[in-house]
């Protein structure tokens, strides 16, 4: 199954995202672009339980963390968080959202 999201974070930055999901993994795409700074691509590898996705990140900056998303009951749109780091505690009390809708 693919999805297609529109993201926006606290940058108010705008990034294209697709998902394929096989069983409980997911693992997909995304890119976006900061004013003034460039274009960055990345790439999400997770697993779903229940209407949560947890996982990883990594970027073409060599950036690399976590992130939860949950997915809404419409499945329309995803509130989620994300933090540079690998400790999971750290993603626990993130500021760092990380929210989209379905295109």
């Amino acid at each position: 199954m693919e999805f297609h999201w529109l993201e926006q974070d606290g940058n108010l930055t705008v990034a294209h995202m697709s998902l394929t999901q096989a069983g409980p993994k997911v693992s997909g795409n995304y890119s976006y672009t900061y004013p003034e700074v460039g274009t960055f691509t990345g790439s999400l590898n997770a697993t779903v339980q229940g209407n949560t996705l947890a996982g990883t990140y990594a970027e073409s900056d060599d950036d690399t963390g976590l992130f939860v998303f949950t997915l809404s009951e419409n499945k329309n749109s995803f509130t989620g968080r994300w933090v540079h780091a690998v400790n999971m505690s750290e993603l626990d009390t993130s500021k760092l959202t990380w929210n989209g809708v379905r295109k």
